[in-house]
């Protein structure tokens, strides 16, 4: 928002950045985990998953295969 604010504002669309003087508090990036056996077993178990995580290349070949016929498929290959 503020790069687009920015960028209006050398435009001379405003006459200035309302978000410039906002102070947001600083967050943590989550940590990608990969889903092992385990992560994918608790998931299974508690319902609880990571914030970010990816598949493994054995994952990923079966997600494809599983959406084939998909006519979306394409978007996901």
């Amino acid at each position: 928002m503020r790069s687009a604010l920015n960028t209006a504002l050398r435009n001379g669309l405003i006459a200035e950045n309302p978000a410039a003087l906002l102070a947001m508090a600083t967050a943590r990036r989550p940590r990608a985990v990969v889903w092992t056996s385990a992560r994918v077993e608790h998931w299974e178990w508690t319902g609880e998953r990571p914030a970010v995580a990816v598949w493994t290349a054995e994952q990923t070949t079966a997600f494809l295969h599983a959406i084939g016929g998909h006519r979306q498929y394409a978007a996901y290959h």
